[in-house]
């Protein structure tokens, strides 16, 4: 099977502002390529994504668990699933200060 992938123009903006910046967040419509250019760009960090009910349920519930599991950096696919792991998150890299590229979010 051939899979063609076409460039796009915000890949190395991405890469730099996860270097500079603890957090980054990738947000659009549903269907647009937003978690196949993450992965193609992040493909050396842990990939989880919160569509699968018992990842979702572990960060809303088990913030604690879900990160000693999914250890930083880590990109977290539809983090909408769970609206609670923000402040976790928050707290997390508080925690952590001047380390970048520790959280890549993706979310419709």
């Amino acid at each position: 099977m051939l899979t063609i992938w076409i460039e796009r123009e915000i890949a190395p903006s991405l890469k730099q502002i996860s270097q500079s910046f603890p957090i980054l967040v990738l947000v659009g419509p549903r269907q647009v390529g937003k978690t196949s250019l993450i992965e193609r760009i992040f493909s050396e960090y842990t990939h989880v994504s919160l569509d699968v009910g018992s990842y979702a349920e572990m960060a809303e519930t088990q913030p604690e668990a879900f990160l000693n599991q999914f250890n930083p950096p880590v990109v977290i696919d539809e983090i909408q699933y769970a609206p609670s792991f923000f402040r976790y998150i928050k707290t997390y890299v508080d925690q952590h200060r001047g380390e970048n590229g520790l959280f890549i979010l993706t979310g419709s």
